[in-house]
């Protein structure tokens, strides 16, 4: 994931705004993923590169768990889940770390997944107690890669079915809303790099390989199936420096439509909770919302997109702060202005008792945290989000704009040079681990 862009002194100087000094982990403070509890919507997740930052009250406050609690170790950008009880799972390089206490507490699953380099999650949307975690380890013959789940919100882990192929290295997975026998999961075929679409209609009992063609590009996330159609998924590709780009199928993984391309990271993705629309776009790109109906994408918003999730209270977003003066807005209109409901500075520490994990590693690491995000470090920051004045777009025809560099259809493939592809495949799987860029929103 690319997080530095130049900087604009005279604005930082202007807005009283933080400079970009990076953190511990060498990147400035930004957000990629927001999560929103399926059993309480005023209880928010959102993932930062300086922790994980929750808000129970629909982003009016916001507290701060450290990423030592965790369990992350150097730079690492966790796939999040939450369970229907609040439960949170982090996926990490050493396994999943689970909290049921929204935080304080934090432990690596047993079982299937101990020890495990665990990429990602996914919670079933009608049974949220019910979840999958992706785990893909390299071992001596290729990749360990296994989905294993939970049906009493993370409390105990099972294997699901059988191991996928050793050839195969395991990127993203996500459930069919409308059928959720129906697994699916991206990869890349080990030494050929071709990517690979494991498509299961029995919960991992058996599996399907169905092949991906990536045009040269570096790696497939699946970025959403639809809620009524468990035919219908889409699919986002990792081109490294070249065109990102969006693909649908409607027949299950079996053949694919190229609907967007983006020259610049395509960050952020987001279908609508009734599948009838499709939003995304980058950091250099801003937002574009389609019609499922035809694909024409339309740029709604100049917003520096880094993460997206579309839910029944509106479009969440996460932005810069600098650029466009929130952290995490929410749309009521389809992307066409956001209101913030977190800005930088605005977040506290979550007040855990010293036992615990978050009450014992994050108090010492708040007052470097806080002066580099210019929050209050003595009583932990205002923890209140103050409105920003709303984002509007003045891109409204169905022609993207000419400054994107984004296209919907057409035929141009990003590229990503052999040798680069060779060296990026050689050094994932020394470590057993795919560009944890995390696509999914």
């Amino acid at each position: 994931m690319k997080h530095s862009r130049a900087a604009v002194a005279a604005a930082i100087i202007a807005a009283g705004l933080p400079s970009r000094t990076a953190l511990a982990n060498g990147r400035f403070p930004a957000a990629g993923q927001v999560v929103i509890d399926p059993g309480d919507a005023q209880h928010l997740v959102l993932r930062t590169t300086y922790g994980i930052l929750q808000s129970t009250d629909a982003g009016s406050s916001w507290r701060w768990i450290c990423e030592q609690a965790v369990g992350l170790g150097g730079v690492e950008d966790p796939a999040l889940g939450v369970t229907g009880d609040g439960t949170l799972l982090a996926s990490l390089f050493e396994g999943l770390s689970v909290s049921h206490d929204r935080g304080c507490s934090w432990a690596f699953s047993a079982g299937p997944l101990d020890r495990q380099n665990t990429v990602d999650v996914a919670v079933e949307t009608q049974l949220p107690a019910r979840a999958v975690a992706l785990s893909s380890t390299g071992v001596k013959d290729g990749f360990h890669v296994l989905l294993s789940e939970t049906v009493d919100d993370g409390k105990t882990w099972t294997q699901a079915g059988v191991a996928m192929p050793v050839d195969f290295l395991g990127l993203s997975v996500e459930i069919a809303p409308s059928r959720t026998d129906r697994i699916y999961v991206s990869g890349l075929a080990a030494g050929s790099f071709v990517g690979v679409i494991e498509k299961s209609d029995d919960r991992g009992r058996t599996w399907t390989e169905l092949p991906f063609d990536l045009n040269g590009a570096f790696a497939p996330y699946i970025a959403a199936v639809d809620p009524t159609n468990p035919e219908r998924l889409y699919v986002r590709v990792d081109s490294g420096d070249a065109d990102d780009q969006l693909y649908v199928s409607d027949d299950g993984a079996s053949t694919w439509q190229k609907i967007f391309t983006c020259r610049q990271d395509m960050l952020g993705f987001a279908l609508s909770p009734d599948g009838s629309k499709v939003a995304a776009g980058g950091p250099g790109a801003g937002l574009f919302v389609a019609s499922t109906r035809d694909f024409v994408f339309s740029q709604v918003s100049p917003i520096g997109v880094k993460c997206l999730k579309w839910q029944q209270a509106g479009l969440y977003a996460c932005a810069d702060e600098l650029e466009d003066n929130f952290i995490l807005g929410l749309s009521k209109n389809d992307g066409a202005t956001f209101d913030a409901i977190h800005h930088l500075p605005d977040v506290s520490p979550l007040e855990c008792d010293a036992g615990t994990p978050t009450g014992n590693a994050c108090p010492a690491a708040w007052p470097g945290i806080a002066s580099t995000i210019r929050a209050d470090s003595s009583s932990g920051g205002s923890g209140t989000a103050a409105a920003a004045s709303p984002v509007t777009s003045t891109a409204s025809s169905q022609q993207p704009a000419e400054s994107s560099s984004c296209t919907f259809g057409g035929d141009a493939p990003g590229r990503v040079s052999g040798e680069l592809r060779g060296a990026l495949f050689s050094a994932l799987a020394a470590i057993g681990l795919a560009a944890r860029r995390r696509l999914r929103s």
